[in-house]
């Protein structure tokens, strides 16, 4: 048995005036449409989560430690002061957990850490901290 569809007659009259090629044009243009919404949101999506992605406090004090100069700077982690009994890299990892403790999951994470790591007030090199980090972080995918 054969499914028969019936068209409502608005339509039909709509077929006779367009003819088919132009619906099927239609069909395509709506086609290309949708895909490129569907393009723009998965690329967009994708920054977004990009930003949102979770980063183990030591992928984080690894990006840091490059971010402040790496081997070549006298200050490793951005650390200034010496401390007796911890090294940089396990204040660096202090301060990250603490951070995570306080931030309330809004937002992108490296941004409220720089905001306390590195103010951007303090030094106007500084300003950089939070898209350096992100750089180092991406990087080491």
């Amino acid at each position: 048995m054969e499914t028969v569809y019936t068209v409502p007659l608005h339509l039909k009259e709509k077929v006779k005036q367009l003819g088919y090629d132009e619906i099927d044009r239609v069909r395509q243009l709506r086609f290309w449409q949708v895909f490129a919404i569907i393009g723009w949101v998965l690329f967009f999506g994708s920054l977004f989560i990009g930003t949102a992605r979770a980063y183990t406090n030591e992928q984080i004090a690894d990006a840091i430690y490059l971010a402040e100069g790496g081997v070549k700077t006298n200050h490793p982690y951005g650390i200034l002061i010496k401390y007796k009994i911890t090294t940089p890299r396990q204040a660096c990892l202090n301060t990250i957990a603490h951070a995570k403790r306080d931030w309330d999951g809004k937002g992108n994470f490296i941004e409220f850490l720089g905001l306390r790591y590195c103010p951007p007030d303090a030094h106007p090199l500084n300003k950089n901290w939070v898209k350096n980090v992100n750089y180092f972080l991406t990087r080491r995918k």
